[in-house]
């Protein structure tokens, strides 16, 4: 603990960041079937020791990383954790480049999970405007057509996966110009390279589960592997869906 603190004192955050998640490990399995110990105290300590890693952490990133990322990263968390109000404040902090374009695709996420529907239109829309190889716009479009279908437009919803089916095809015919803006050399090999490379992972009875997103990854089809072809094929059954005469029989759209 006083390695900790001294570390962080001393700036090297990271090393500060491994002496607490040590400690956060050690600590727990120390006292564990232990009754000579005052339980409020270590519960206190432990408390610290997190304050402590989630300050080191911080500065950690914002130094590596920059500021947009810690915004992204913390903007992620909050969504993950259902906070949608926080993570889109989060989201409007970051300043520019590929995380700008996330934060606006996630936004829309969080005000789809709460039911601003419109408001997350707008959001999907910033992505649809001017280049067609953007990144998140596919995405942007396959929310859209939730959206509308979520809205009872059915005619709107078809048209705009219509329109995305149609996309991952001219996608696959031009050549791509896009690059990752605002991505330091720092988080791609920290971040980008150490991310699954694939969508699909067996567990130790070998069946095959998802690989869990986590808040610290950058998805998108040029940081990772498996995103355009999963994209692909949720847009292809979304546009099937809507041709099919599932519509206004009660079936569940399928997300």
């Amino acid at each position: 603990w006083v390695r900790a603190r001294a570390e962080s004192a001393n700036e090297d955050y990271y090393r500060s960041m491994l002496s607490c998640k040590a400690l956060l490990k050690d600590v727990p399995a120390y006292y564990s079937g232990r009754s000579d110990f005052d339980r409020d105290a270590i519960k206190s300590w432990l408390g610290k020791i997190k304050e402590l890693y989630k300050l080191a952490r911080e500065k950690y990133e914002l130094k590596r990383y920059g500021q947009d990322y810690l915004y992204y990263r913390k903007g992620r968390e909050a969504e993950f954790d259902g906070e949608f109000q926080d993570a889109i404040t989060l989201y409007s902090m970051i300043k520019g480049g590929t995380l700008k374009r996330a934060g606006w695709c996630y936004t829309g996420h969080c005000l789809r999970k709460l039911g601003s529907y419109k408001s997350a239109l707008k959001y999907y829309e910033k992505l649809l405007e001017g280049n067609i190889l953007g990144l998140y716009r596919g995405e942007a479009m396959y929310f859209s057509a939730v959206i509308e279908y979520l809205q009872l437009d059915n005619k709107t919803a078809k048209k705009i996966s219509k329109r995305l089916v149609r996309w991952f095809s001219e996608l696959q015919d031009k050549k791509e110009k896009i690059v990752l803006e605002g991505i330091n050399d720092a988080l791609k090999s920290d971040i980008i390279l150490t991310a699954p490379r694939e969508f699909l992972r067996t567990d130790d009875c070998g069946n095959l589960i998802r690989n869990q997103d986590s808040p610290e990854a950058i998805i998108n089809r040029l940081t990772t592997p498996w995103y355009f072809s999963v994209l692909r094929t949720r847009g292809e059954l979304l546009y099937a869906f809507f041709k099919s005469e599932a519509i206004g029989k009660g079936r569940k759209i399928p997300l």
